[in-house]
Parts: structure tokens; C-alpha cells; sequence
């Protein structure tokens, strides 16, 4: 079932690293980086879950990208929008 968390990065880190204080351990099984016109979607996967945080800010962005444990499988993908070009078909032979 999706969550989608909006902009709250802290709850968002919560559940990737866990919190020693709080006694919560991190749940996370893998996570997907999505990358588009400089927005970077990721998305958590948990056993019930599946967490979504939105960022707007690169730096930000690549901050949560440093913080991600080595035990947790990355799939990052990088959208780029393809232009089709379109040729003009109307040649005289």
C-alpha cells in the first residue's frame, strides 16, 4: 500500500536508518531513485509499505542518495525527455 509522505524528509530517514533513541530498527528492503527535470522521486519499499518522498532540491537530493546504508538494494533510474523529431515526409522525387 503507497504512502506518500509529501516533503517530510525526517520520516522519510526514519524509516530507511531507524532511530536508536526510539528503539526503531530500520524496515527498509530496497529503494528506487527516480530522476527527472531535476525532481528526484524515491521510493521505499517496506514489507507493508511503500513509502514515497518527493524533492525538489539537488543538493538535498544528493544528501539522501549519500545516507543510504550499502544493505539496501539502489535502483536508480535518470528520465530524460525524448523529443521526437519530426521530418517533414513531403519530398519531391
Amino acid at each position: 500500500m503507497p504512502i506518500d509522505l509529501g516533503n517530510d524528509i525526517k520520516t522519510f530517514l526514519l524509516y530507511l536508518l531507524g532511530d536508536v533513541k526510539s528503539n526503531i530498527m530500520p524496515i527498509a528492503k530496497c529503494i528506487i531513485i527516480k530522476t527527472k527535470n531535476r525532481k528526484t522521486k524515491f521510493k521505499l519499499r517496506t514489507p507493508n509499505y511503500l513509502y514515497t518522498l518527493k524533492v525538489d532540491d539537488e543538493k538535498k537530493a544528493n544528501k539522501i542518495k549519500s545516507s543510504i546504508p550499502s544493505n539496501i538494494t539502489k535502483i536508480e533510474i535518470n528520465e530524460k525527455k525524448n523529443k521526437e523529431k519530426k521530418f517533414n515526409s513531403n519530398k519531391k522525387h
